[in-house]
């Protein structure tokens, strides 16, 4: 059989193979080697996850120091804060007692003045069933308040009581309430640990209310004007 010599195709006799008409027919398949191993791609190369394991030996430390200094600073600054506070309290009470002192003093100097009798031995207080022995009548007691609230700023609302001698307050306490145990006093001042009690000089104090102190105070106040002592020691 004649073949083609332009495609190569089988042609029969006097044909004219159409691959000179440009009419070029698909190629054939190649027939394939059983034999033969098929081709692959090369495998592409996985980009490797960078370790972060020398992040987290920096981290981790970084952290518990800082938990570790915080716990430090907290247990050094809190409880100085605490007292701070505290502290500034326990001034604010005695600085509102001086007031109270002078106040009282201050008024008793005008009835004096004004031929008021305020001889002897006699508490006043912010509240009226706490007075003791008080020299004057109610009409001078209601003119004592007044002039009180004049001298004496209680911008807080707090309670006071004041002892009075002859005639001059010699002992003052004051506080938020008859309750509190933040309790400021003259001329014996409180500390953070107590009140100072009248005519009572220790190094040791405790914590006491107003009442408290109003009682333990006005015992020995009362019995003062039969005492030749000035002081009593403990």
């Amino acid at each position: 059989m004649p073949f083609c010599e332009y495609c190569g195709r089988p042609v029969r006799e006097n044909e004219v193979c159409n691959c000179r008409s440009g009419n070029v027919p698909p190629p054939q398949p190649q027939p394939m080697n059983p034999y033969a191993q098929p081709a692959y791609a090369a495998p592409q190369a996985q980009p490797q996850k960078q370790s972060l394991w020398w992040i987290w030996l920096i981290i981790v430390p970084v952290v518990l120091l800082i938990l570790f200094m915080g716990g430090i600073l907290a247990a050094i600054f809190v409880p100085t804060y605490i007292g701070y506070k505290e502290k500034s309290k326990v001034t604010s009470a005695n600085s509102s007692a001086t007031s109270v002192y002078k106040a009282v003093n201050t008024v008793l100097t005008e009835f004096d003045e004004e031929g008021v009798n305020i001889d002897g031995y006699f508490i006043v207080s912010s509240d009226g069933l706490n007075n003791w022995n008080v020299p004057f009548d109610d009409e001078r007691l209601d003119d004592f308040y007044i002039r009180m609230n004049r001298y004496y700023e209680n911008k807080g609302g707090n309670e006071w009581f004041a002892f009075v001698e002859k005639g001059i307050c010699v002992y003052t306490a004051s506080a938020e309430s008859w309750s509190s145990k933040t309790v400021g006093t003259y001329p014996n001042r409180a500390t953070v640990d107590g009140p100072g009690l009248y005519d009572t000089y220790t190094a040791s104090r405790y914590k006491m209310s107003l009442s408290e102190v109003y009682n333990k105070s006005s015992d020995t106040f009362s019995h003062k004007e039969n005492d030749e002592s000035s002081y009593v020691y403990y």
